[in-house]
């Protein structure tokens, strides 16, 4: 079968939203990508996008969407692992010096090892797609507060030390500056939350995406001397405790061996949907 990739165009936007590769509710984050873009385009304002949508077609119709973000991810959806063939000659030219695959599994693995030969790959895992769509399935909820501009030292190190042990980031290597100016902006967007014992903060996480699909929770930490005692657990039922008063669904991934998260987040009333991967890349020479 021949597969050909090419930009979306809005008549392509429209329809996306209709096909098989985007039905399943783990795809929140490609849904509302596609709302955005179409809210832009509407506006005259599609130059402003953060990437760019391509589709992979067959004879039969959109076999594959891929988002190409401006920050270095590549976002995948569900669909035909072959199909990721003609995506494999933007990577290594257009878009070469991509850092991160994400996405549904088989079109994932598939890319990673059509580029493998060029790139190291020092993050590659299954990620599970946990969902939670109904408050009735919540678990224990605690109290939680959005971010304050003081919480900034500690949330500074606290994502310092996430990308350590989730991603094999060296803290010395680090853009320090940046990522304080990352963290003001989600304190200023209201989408940083954490939970609090004896007057400090112990435990938070940040929503990623948000839309008419639904929300995703990102970059959850917990101080070490305080895991294992239901803070994780208790935080992320208690932020999704509001977000359902709004949006239809929320979603999140974590890395497949992290078997105490997935406990939490099964105990907060997530069940898992969809086997995502997480590669991380180095590209070589």
């Amino acid at each position: 079968m021949k597969f050909v990739a090419r930009p979306l165009s809005p008549e392509d936007l429209d329809l996306a939203l209709m096909t098989p590769c985007l039905q399943a509710d783990s795809q929140i984050y490609l849904k509302n990508r596609i709302v955005e873009e179409r809210a832009r385009i509407a506006a005259g304002q599609g130059h402003l996008a953060d990437g760019d949508f391509f589709g992979v077609f067959s004879k039969e119709g959109l076999e594959l969407l891929a988002w190409f973000d401006r920050g270095g991810a590549l976002v995948l959806s569900a669909g035909n692992p072959h199909a990721v063939a003609p995506l494999r000659r933007l990577c290594l030219h257009t878009y070469r010096g991509l850092r991160v695959l994400i996405g549904s599994g088989g079109p994932v693995r598939a890319l990673a090892e059509a580029i493998g030969r060029i790139v190291d790959r020092p993050l590659y895992r299954s990620q599970p797609f946990l969902l939670l769509d109904s408050k009735e399935s919540l678990g224990e909820t605690s109290e939680v507060r959005l971010a304050r501009t003081d919480d900034l030292p500690w949330l500074l190190e606290a994502n310092l030390r996430l990308n350590a042990e989730d991603l094999g980031v060296d803290p010395e290597r680090v853009d320090r500056v940046l990522l304080e100016a990352r963290i003001l902006g989600r304190i200023e967007q209201q989408v940083s939350w954490v939970h609090d014992e004896q007057g400090r903060p112990v435990s938070k996480l940040d929503l990623g995406s948000r839309g008419p699909h639904g929300v995703l929770i990102e970059g959850v930490f917990t101080e070490e001397s305080a895991r294992g005692q239901g803070h994780a657990k208790r935080l992320v039922a208690g932020v999704a405790a509001r977000i359902l008063e709004e949006y239809p669904r929320i979603g999140l991934h974590v890395g497949r061996r992290n078997e105490p998260a997935i406990r939490a987040y099964a105990s907060a009333g997530f069940r898992e949907v969809e086997d995502f991967w997480l590669v991380r890349l180095e590209w070589r020479g």
